[in-house]
């Protein structure tokens, strides 16, 4: 056996493999993932350097510049999970930059899904609405004392020398298949993910900062020890002086999740609290927050640095992200087998690219109709 997997992985780094060796690569490590490594001295001197030389053809073959895998992530995971590993037979299409050209091998469906794109809908107080998808760089709206306008595709507001004691709310919407950025009158930076709801004060008088959000929002506080920051999610709550976090609180999601990349944030929901360290996140239900616990905090916010990051990720919490990024209604055929899945894909590819890496585990199939999309398990 060993000598046949170093057989393969010869193929694999000469990008000669076939499809379906690199299936049965996959189903290798799939099933061995506990097993040691042993690399023959003539291959490679170590796991270590074995795993950067898979690394780089990796990188190589898909035309990358920067490295956006964790090896190890790759080769080893749960025996329970079903294993997409990069090969030759998938890594071209599954990681391969935006603009390069589709291999002649892998045609693109006539009948598929673009990806999402910058856009949103901002209300203002008076309930007037701007489409911000294809407006220039300018002012578009004065708020009392605070200038609204566009930068670089990212929108901020700045307040005047004025100064105002009521408080005007605007509201962001990004609809599913969109993302967007704005600046906060104090400095914090905010990103939404598709299928959100942003609402916030266009300037802070209080001695409090506070933001309401509905879907999924990163959040880059400005720090104001005079002035906490205050995030609410329906009945949940994040409240920060200076930080960087990501609020997960979809409707169609069971819990609230707030994930933590740098300094301290109380989540506070049903009445009870936790304070998170960074690296952790907890996931609150109707009866409170979880104790939190040490987490990949680059799963976490793989949407905002533009990826999937389906690491142990239940089939229907993968769908769940394809359906708001590409619009689409999903059903489903079949029994649920429970499976978690593996991969990790640029959420600026085609849909059927997405679904094609799915479909590698052998446990699903897809049929796109319009905008149902049908996932059948096999």
């Amino acid at each position: 056996m060993n000598e046949r997997l170093h057989e393969l992985e010869k193929k694999w780094l000469n990008n000669t493999i076939t499809p379906e060796e690199a299936k049965e690569y996959a189903d290798w490590y799939a099933r061995h993932q506990d097993d040691e490594v042993t690399i023959p001295a003539g291959f490679a001197p170590d796991e270590e350097t074995h795993g950067k030389r898979m690394l780089r053809g990796i990188r190589r073959r898909a035309g990358l510049q920067t490295a956006v895998v964790n090896m190890r992530r790759i080769v080893r995971w749960s025996a329970a999970a079903a294993i997409l590993a990069i090969a030759a037979a998938s890594a071209y299409w599954w990681l391969r930059p935006s603009a390069t050209p589709i291999a002649a091998t892998q045609p693109q469906p006539a009948n598929d899904r673009l990806p999402g794109r910058e856009g949103a809908i901002l209300t203002l107080a008076d309930g007037r609405q701007v489409v911000l998808d294809s407006l220039g760089d300018g002012e578009i709206a004065t708020q009392g004392a605070t200038s609204v306008y566009l930068k670089g595709g990212q929108l901020a507001y700045n307040p005047t020398s004025q100064i105002t004691t009521h408080t005007s709310y605007n509201t962001i919407t990004t609809p599913p298949a969109r993302t967007f950025q704005l600046l906060l009158p104090d400095g914090t930076k905010v990103w939404l993910n598709a299928a959100s709801t942003f609402r916030f004060p266009v300037a802070f008088t209080g001695k409090e900062r506070m933001v309401e959000v509905t879907g999924e929002a990163y959040f880059e506080v400005a720090h104001d020890a005079q002035r906490p920051f205050t995030v609410k999610a329906a009945d949940a709550a994040v409240r920060v002086l200076g930080t960087h976090f990501n609020l997960m609180a979809y409707a169609d999601e069971r819990k609230v999740r707030t994930t933590l990349l740098e300094g301290a944030v109380r989540f506070t929901r049903a009445d009870r609290s936790v304070l998170l360290k960074p690296g952790q996140q907890s996931g609150a239900d109707a009866g409170g927050p979880d104790a939190p616990s040490a987490v990949d905090v680059e799963q976490a916010v793989a949407w905002k640095n533009g990826y999937f990051n389906f690491k142990g990720v239940p089939l229907m919490e993968v769908m769940r992200q394809v359906a708001r990024w590409y619009d689409v209604d999903v059903v489903y055929e079949g029994k649920d087998m429970h499976d978690l899945f593996m991969a990790e894909i640029r959420r600026s590819n085609p849909m059927s690219d997405v679904l094609k890496a799915l479909e590698l585990t052998g446990k699903v199939r897809f049929r796109l109709e319009g905008r149902v999309l049908t996932v059948q398990y096999l």
